[in-house]
């Protein structure tokens, strides 16, 4: 069983999506800060001419990023909200005359989580997305999309 958690360990805590069709390619990983806290990495990068809107869009914005965490007695999901790294952009959507937070290229999510006991456990998430892509003939193409998040603590053995 020990050799199992390490091995899905390896191989979920630095997932990467490679979704066919899909411009946006996410990794996912997570970076010990102290005994029993660690910070969560969800990175999306972009196809070129695509880009990924922003968490922070207006409440009735319709393509703004959502993430959401599966509930996990085990782990503890620090209130402060998740932070965004990147160069934001800001355009005013036509259609919707709403002001529009988005990322070309590149865009890092991150979130704090503390880990209850020393033991394996498991935290999976998921992200729903607003995606644009202005093509050279000013042909606009949204989508909304959906990417799972799989992360795993396990226990340090001596």
């Amino acid at each position: 069983m020990r050799t199992l958690v390490v091995l899905l360990a390896m191989l979920c805590c630095s997932y990467t999506s490679r979704s066919q069709g899909n411009p946006v390619n996410w990794e996912f990983y997570s970076t010990k800060i102290k005994d029993t806290v660690y910070q969560l990495h969800m990175v999306a990068r972009m196809s070129p001419s695509w880009y990924l809107y922003s968490l922070y869009n207006e409440t009735n914005f319709p393509f703004k990023t959502v993430i959401t965490f599966k509930p996990n007695n085990d782990i503890i999901i620090a209130e402060e909200e998740v932070k965004e790294k990147g160069v934001l952009q800001t355009i005013l959507e036509k259609n919707t005359s709403l002001t529009a937070k988005y990322y070309e290229h590149k865009v890092e999510f991150t979130k704090l989580v503390y880990i209850r006991m020393n033991r394996e456990t498991v935290l999976t998430g998921k992200i729903d997305y607003g995606i644009c892509n202005q093509s050279s003939s000013g042909q606009t193409e949204r989508k909304r999309l959906t990417e799972y998040a799989f992360f795993a603590f396990h226990k340090k053995y001596k």
